[in-house]
């Protein structure tokens, strides 16, 4: 998703950290970098965060000389940008150097697990699996994160099964649906995953533009390898590029199908 609100945001955290260096008035700059922090927090959970931000938030850091907790709060913050962006060095690099407190302690282990796993590294996954799993066991961003790894370590049945109970509390969670789509793709289940990613396009926010061009994307090469319907398969592919024609997905999607 391109925000068009968060450069902005930015621009003027900027200037007002430049005139603060000027001002010394710590109280006010906690209180307004706090506010911050709680937008930036729920921009940072959403797929197509802006990568620009990213290193916007890595010059903050040099521009006023933060308490600790609230320095890795965000830095944080910045390696979950680069992640969002699949800047994946630059994301590990961040967010193990950080050392947050107590209470964005889950958040930083979840990602970390999160690295692991897209760098395919399944084994040093699991401990931090195990951890989270404690005391959010029950929760669905957790279950989301274990059916991945359930995957990842060829349990796939496993991880489908994780979704399916996910999916009978939560019946329109789209994540849901994407991910167990990708299981039933793993599975060689097509006509299952081809439900599901059709669901997932569906009960997607209109503001999660990334996702939904993955579900209608994986569906239409569904549709055009294994359907044999290249006209269904390719409507659905230039549904989703009406989305954004400017991401980076619609570009590798061009190139594979050049038109």
């Amino acid at each position: 998703m391109r925000s068009h609100r968060l450069p902005l945001i930015i621009f003027i955290s900027v200037l007002l950290l430049l005139l603060l260096s000027l001002w010394p008035a710590q109280a006010f700059a906690e209180t307004f970098v706090k506010k911050q922090f709680n937008t930036l927090e729920q921009e940072v959970r959403s797929q197509g965060t802006l990568q620009e931000i990213a290193k916007t938030l890595s010059e903050l850091n040099h521009f006023y000389e933060w308490p600790k907790e609230m320095s890795q709060q965000l830095r944080l913050y910045t390696g979950i940008v680069w992640f969002n962006q699949n800047h994946l060095t630059e994301a590990t690099t961040v967010i193990l150097a950080t050392q947050p407190d107590e209470k964005y302690h889950d958040l930083w282990v979840y990602y970390q697990a999160m690295i692991c796993l897209v760098a395919d590294h399944v084994a040093k996954a699991k401990p931090h699996i195990e951890e989270l799993e404690k005391k959010h066991g029950r929760d669905v961003d957790f279950l989301l994160l274990k059916s991945i790894y359930m995957a990842q370590s060829d349990n796939v049945i496993g991880a489908i099964s994780i979704m399916d109970n996910v999916i009978r509390k939560q019946k329109q969670n789209g994540d849901a649906y994407l991910q167990r789509g990708f299981f039933h793709m793993m599975a060689l289940s097509h006509d299952l995953a081809i439900r599901d990613f059709a669901k997932a396009a569906k009960y997607q926010p209109a503001t999660e533009i990334v996702k939904k061009q993955q579900a209608l994307f994986q569906n239409g090469l569904l549709y055009i390898r294994y359907k044999f319907n290249e006209a269904k398969g390719m409507e659905l592919i230039k549904e989703g590029v009406a989305l954004d024609p400017s991401s980076e997905m619609v570009k590798q999607m061009k190139e594979a199908l050049r038109f």
